[in-house]
């Protein structure tokens, strides 16, 4: 399918800075395909093969950024997160007609280009988020994105709760319950504009240090941990370094970067240092009620409080100690000082050690050809080097990643 005929002009903001509110649409509609002049859509059965979905945004590689939207689907109103002076209203209007006389067709939307702009429309709960991107990724990366942004949007309110604000009234702006929240939601959807790793490939960066030592400090926190711990996290540099959790119960990686994004990105807790309460909503843990986490960024001590042996000079040293008790800060609090006091071993790990390592039995040599070929290279040449990289990963498997943590 060709891109439309007519532009669309204006600039997108990075990021998920809105909350806006469509009418429902009908969740079984048919096959059909559209197209006017201004560009194409879909329906539920887009013509390329990819559906489209809810979208957050992304960057525009002629400089303006995407955006993403969150409308009501019960009233249609919609609403900015971010305010920098854009014509994002101007973009929801129109999304929000087009919704409109599909769900009238019972034919969904899914998604549409024009002007070379990729729109991608999902419905999750109440809500529609919309991407809207000029930088080519796929309608599954961009559900995948605005998968993300729901998740933070869970994550402070709840699902009941979300449910329950439209319910009782369908004309709520979610602005006013999500106020607060919009360097959050900001923070995210700029990560996807960036192109973080982390974010992309739903994953966590964990810190490399010796096996000895991560066992060191998963014993440290089993040893301390009390009654009414769920989950017990150490993170340095905004990178894992270990996690306890219950035998039965892990982690899901969206949940982790939430609490990342939270942390690292907005910086709002870190900026105010010491300790930190924090009640918030793990949707793949329970999406339907809050955890209360204990912060404590240790670098913010004093020198007589702060174990020197915690990457010294590195203030994002963090214990992160999540509970269902929502009035065990004082147990957590005294967990973290056994912790502090048991003491944790990190050093820092030299990049070039592990260069150095590659260079010397060949894997760097292979590796290099390889790139530098680029879409040329053979490929024999491309397997080499992948299977050299893979044999360093498995060599460093424990060093590099975190293995199940430890359990209680």
């Amino acid at each position: 399918m060709g891109d439309g005929t007519e532009d669309v002009e204006g600039n997108l903001n990075p990021g998920p800075d809105a909350s806006r509110t469509p009418s429902s649409a009908d969740k079984h509609g048919g096959t059909r395909s559209g197209q006017n002049r201004q560009g194409k859509w879909e329906g539920e059965n887009p013509d390329e093969g990819d559906s489209v979905s809810p979208a957050t945004g992304s960057a525009n590689r002629r400089g303006s950024l995407d955006h993403s939207d969150v409308k009501d689907e019960d009233t249609g109103s919609d609403e900015d997160v971010k305010e920098d002076g854009s014509n994002e209203g101007s973009y929801i209007g129109v999304v929000q007609t087009i919704i409109s006389f599909h769900e009238g067709a019972k034919d969904p939307l899914k998604g549409f280009t024009a002007g070379g702009v990729r729109f991608v429309v999902v419905a999750e709960g109440p809500l529609y988020l919309v991407a809207i991107s000029s930088l080519g990724e796929s309608d599954n990366q961009l559900r995948v994105q605005l998968g993300a942004l729901y998740m933070q949007v869970l994550s402070t309110l709840t699902l009941p709760a979300l449910e329950r604000i439209f319910s009782d009234r369908p004309s709520s702006d979610l602005r006013r319950p999500l106020q607060g929240t919009e360097p959050l939601l900001s923070a995210l959807a700029d990560s996807f504009t960036k192109g973080s790793p982390s974010t992309l490939l739903s994953a966590l960066e964990c810190l490399k240090i010796r096996k000895s030592h991560r066992q060191v400090i998963n014993t440290a926190l089993l040893h301390s941990r009390t009654p009414d711990l769920l989950y017990g996290l150490i993170v340095a540099g905004g990178r894992l370094v270990s996690v306890v959790r219950p035998k039965k119960h892990s982690l899901h990686p969206s949940d982790l970067q939430l609490i990342f994004n939270m942390l690292f990105e907005a910086g709002g807790v870190k900026a105010g240092g010491g300790e930190n309460w924090i009640p918030l909503c793990l949707p793949g843990f329970n999406k339907n009620g809050f955890l209360y986490m204990y912060v404590s960024f240790l670098g913010a001590y004093s020198d007589d409080d702060t174990p020197r042996n915690l990457c010294e000079g590195d203030d994002q040293v963090a214990i992160l100690l999540i509970s269902a008790n929502k009035e065990g800060f004082y147990e957590l609090k005294t967990m973290r000082d056994d912790v502090v006091q048991v003491g944790i071993p990190i050093s820092r790990q030299d990049p070039a050690h592990d260069y150095k390592q590659l260079e010397k039995d060949g894997s760097m040599a292979i590796i290099k050809a390889a790139v530098r070929q680029g879409p040329f290279a053979s490929r024999a040449a491309l397997a080499q080097g992948a299977n050299k990289m893979a044999q360093w990963v498995k060599r460093e498997e424990e060093r590099v990643f975190i293995v199940g943590g430890a359990v209680f």
